[in-house]
């Protein structure tokens, strides 16, 4: 009888969680103090996601320099893939830990944004409007730390090309406008 094949190991992702929950409790408590002393309505929505893009910007690299970084030692990671646990299941169970370092987080952030946007505001859905543009800065910033970690193999090039990538379109955008709108 064949043995199945898993890409997900509860064990990893129990010791991912309860490994790296200090830096849970720290996003945790910074997005609770941003989010309430923000005093959130409509119009301000717009201005907190975009100022909480930096915070996402910075949390992703950390958390796939965190969850990713057996492969960058190569004792730990020699020994780390010599267990019965298969590569894609190492990979996907961080990658799981990954999505829940951000969801666990907002969603406890949006359930007390929603307590207080309804005594101020009553607009009781701008605590999901800003759960859901959290978890999709998040998601984007995340998703591309990860390709860097798994692109590069070293940590400094990782965080390196994360920067560049992120900031591509500007450099490209004042490229343009330094050359060729003169030329135009």
């Amino acid at each position: 009888m064949k043995s199945r094949t898993s890409f997900f190991d509860r064990t990893v992702l129990k010791k991912d969680i309860t490994r790296f929950a200090p830096l849970w409790a720290l996003y945790l408590i910074g997005g609770l103090m941003i989010a309430i002393s923000s005093g959130i309505s409509g119009d301000e929505l717009n201005e907190l996601l975009g100022g909480l893009g930096v915070v996402s910007f910075c949390y992703a690299i950390l958390v796939a320099q965190l969850l990713f970084g057996d492969l960058f030692n190569t004792r730990l990671c020699n020994a780390l893939h010599a267990m019965p646990l298969r590569r894609e299941g190492w990979f996907f169970t961080h990658v799981v830990s990954g999505i829940l370092f951000s969801l666990v987080p907002n969603l406890l952030i949006a359930l007390a944004l929603m307590g207080h946007v309804i005594s101020n505001s009553g607009m009781w859905y701008l605590a999901f409007i800003w759960l859901l543009g959290m978890q999709l800065h998040y998601l984007f910033f995340f998703g591309l730390a990860v390709l860097c970690m798994m692109v590069t193999g070293n940590r400094f090039a990782a965080v390196a090309v994360y920067l560049i990538l992120n900031f591509l379109s500007m450099i490209v955008m004042w490229f343009c406008t330094t050359i060729f709108q003169p030329m135009l």
